[in-house]
Order: C-alpha cells, then sequence, then structure tokens
C-alpha cells in the first residue's frame, strides 16, 4: 500500500489542473469506489477537512492528509467526479479542472505528479473541450488554449478570445477541427483562433431566453445531419422549451419549440437520446412518430424590394420532385405590425392555384407524408400591384 504525502494548500480562488499518467482521480462524500478514489470526511467548511485515500483495489489507506480549504466548497470538489473537464493528450496527460481561477503550486499523490497552473481570467471555468491539437478552456467571459508542448512544462497557456465566454458549462459542441458554443454576447467558434459565428436568428434567440435559468442550456452535436442544436428556457418557462439549430455543412439556422433538458449524438447507441424536461428519455433520427407534432418548416417574410410595393400571388410552381409530400399555407401582412392573415394550406399540385394579396408573405410548408419529406424548389407568380 502506498504512503501519500500531504496535498499542497490552495487559495480561494484555484484552478486545479491535474496532470497525470494514470486515471483521473475522482472525489465522493462520506465513501466512495472505484479507482484512485479520494474520500472528504464530513462537510467541506471554511475550516480544514480530512482527506481519505484509497488505492486502486479500493482499500482505505492507513494514512490521511488534510487540505486546508478556504472558499472553495464540496460542490467544487466534485466537479472532478462530476462535472470536471477531462482532456486526453499524446502522453496520456489528464487535466482537471476545479474551482473558478488561478493557482500556482504542485503536489504528489501516489507517486504521480500534480501541477496547478495560472489562467489570467476574471471569469469563472464552466468546461473545456478537446478539439484537434488543443485543448480549449471555457470560462464565462473568454476561453483560453493549452497546448501540449510535453516535459517538463507539459503544456502552454494563452488568451484565445475576450469576451466570448460560455453560458453554460454544457453549451460548446466539438466538432472534428473545431467548437462552436453559444455566449451571451452570441454564436462564437473555434477553428484555429476564436471569431464570431453569424448568425440569421440571433436577435430572436437573445430577446427570447431567460438568462436566469441559462445555465441550462444544452448542446447537442448530430453528426448525421451536420448540426448543432442548442436546447434552451424561453423567457416565458424555466426549463428548456426552445432550440437553435445551426448546420455547419450547410451553414443555415433553424428555430424551433422542443422540450429537452440533455442529450448526446449517436455513438455508443444507435440514435441519439435526449431527454425531456418530464424524465422521458427518447430517440431522436429514428421513425416517423412525432408524439402528435406535425413537422413543419416556414420561412421568413418575403417582400418586394423594400415593402414599398403590394405583391399579389397567383400561383404556386412546387418542385416536381416532391409533390404531394408537403402542404402550403401563406401568413400574410400589409405592414409589420399589422394583423396576420393564414390562407391555405393549399396541396402542393402542379401548378397550384393562389390569390392574395399583401407587402409581406411568409410560406410555411408541413409535411403531409408520414416520411423524410422535402421541400425542393418552389417558384411563385407574384405581380407587383404598387403601394396601395
Amino acid at each position: 500500500m502506498n504512503v501519500h504525502p500531504p496535498l499542497r494548500t490552495f487559495t480561494s480562488a484555484t484552478l486545479f489542473a491535474v496532470l497525470c499518467f494514470a486515471q483521473p482521480f475522482a472525489l465522493a462524500q462520506n465513501g466512495g469506489d472505484g479507482k484512485g478514489t479520494l474520500t472528504v470526511e464530513g462537510e467541506v467548511t471554511d475550516s480544514t477537512c480530512v482527506v481519505y485515500f484509497k488505492d486502486p483495489t479500493g482499500t482505505q489507506a492507513s494514512s490521511s492528509s488534510t487540505l486546508k480549504l478556504t472558499a472553495v466548497k464540496l460542490a467544487d470538489l466534485k466537479t472532478l467526479q462530476n462535472a470536471g473537464a477531462e482532456y486526453g493528450t499524446p502522453d496520456k496527460f489528464t487535466i482537471v479542472s476545479l474551482g473558478t481561477s488561478a493557482a500556482s503550486s504542485g503536489c504528489l499523490l501516489d507517486g504521480k505528479q500534480f501541477w496547478d497552473f495560472e489562467i489570467n481570467s476574471l471569469g469563472s471555468i464552466k468546461c473545456g473541450k478537446r478539439v484537434r491539437g488543443v485543448n480549449l478552456i471555457f470560462t464565462d467571459v473568454d476561453v483560453h488554449a493549452a497546448s501540449y508542448i510535453g516535459l517538463p512544462y507539459v503544456y502552454s497557456f494563452e488568451k484565445a478570445g475576450s469576451g466570448c465566454g460560455v453560458i453554460s458549462s454544457q453549451a460548446v459542441a466539438a466538432i472534428d477541427t473545431a467548437a462552436i458554443w453559444m455566449s451571451k454576447s452570441g454564436f462564437w467558434i473555434y477553428d484555429g483562433y476564436v471569431r464570431p459565428l453569424p448568425s440569421d436568428v440571433g436577435d430572436y434567440i437573445f430577446q427570447n431566453i431567460n438568462y436566469n435559468q441559462s445555465s441550462k442550456v444544452y448542446a447537442v452535436h448530430n453528426s448525421k445531419y451536420g448540426e448543432i442544436i442548442w436546447f434552451y428556457p424561453s423567457s416565458a418557462s424555466n426549463e428548456n422549451d426552445s432550440y437553435v439549430t445551426y448546420n455547419y455543412r450547410e451553414r443555415h439556422w433553424a428555430i424551433g419549440t422542443l422540450s429537452r433538458t440533455a442529450g448526446t449524438d449517436r455513438g455508443v447507441f444507435t440514435y441519439p437520446l435526449m431527454i425531456s424536461s418530464d424524465g422521458y428519455i427518447y430517440e431522436h433520427e429514428v421513425g416517423y412518430a412525432y408524439d402528435g407534432a406535425s413537422p413543419f418548416v416556414e420561412s421568413g417574410p418575403y417582400q418586394i424590394g423594400n415593402g414599398d410595393n403590394i405583391m399579389s400571388v397567383r400561383q404556386v410552381i412546387p418542385d416536381e420532385q416532391t409533390l404531394g409530400e408537403v402542404v402550403i399555407s401563406f401568413k400574410t401582412r400589409m405592414y409589420p405590425t399589422s394583423t396576420e392573415t393564414t390562407f391555405g394550406p393549399y396541396p402542393a399540385a402542379q401548378p397550384t392555384d393562389v390569390r392574395f394579396a399583401a407587402r409581406q408573405v411568409k410560406v410555411r410548408y408541413t409535411g403531409a407524408v408520414l416520411e423524410d419529406w422535402r421541400v425542393g424548389v418552389n417558384r411563385f407568380d407574384v405581380v407587383a400591384m404598387g403601394k396601395r
């Protein structure tokens, strides 16, 4: 059985970046099992607490060490077990984050060398993601890059971006060569450097989000279709009830309503799994049962020029390869603040006669068949009628 030296003393603002050649250690309160487990005895307060060590067989060591904590609470310690940021490296080093910002000391535990690094940030560490060639550390105000440089320094750290902190600990999705995330200031992407990600729906999203519950924002990568979906609570809800989707292959955005609190891409399981606020687990991208809902896609408003002229819509010519798959409705307004009027639905025949006039028109396509329907390229017979 190994004898473990005392842990070092850390200050209240501690980023505990752990580098070890073994699996990352976990922390649990009043018990725990598994390899390399540290067990905290009693409640963690502003005074010292006793930390017990267990060897890989799960047997409690005969010695204990004392760790003096000033403002690091049990919730921060549990970060190592529940929400710690872990990153793999070529030499099997591991980084685990604990606390909020900077520290500067090291210790030995079970013969492994532990370091903690100073990161110059005013924010609290939220999460981390591994993308090709670099580890990204996200705070709520900025982003830092940790690059593996080998012994003796192991990692170099530099600030990758400011004013782009992640909105929640689960609001980042990593693809092969990039990380994309939601912040309170918009959407951002790291693909070698940090830059804003332009969004056609950003104004709508950030005027419609409940910032008091923004810690619940959850990003899910749907690799099959090249999509990243952020589920978030709208201003009228305390739970996630809305979503925004970015398709990074086709570079377009979509919005909608759906109650999902967490999810994961396909991989271990055949289909993506997502969890609703009522506790049910759903398989996605399988079958055509929509739980009673009718899937639809709706455009933004069309207008002629600057919207000065009234348009008369007389006919729709659907895509000949998608006939019968959708029905078409039109939502019209004479002015942006006037009452919206709906025309339709019309079956997508070849061609389809319609007749209405408005300054701005939105088009909604609703699925008419329980299959993987498409809209295709539609054409409209539109005539300008003048300004009155």
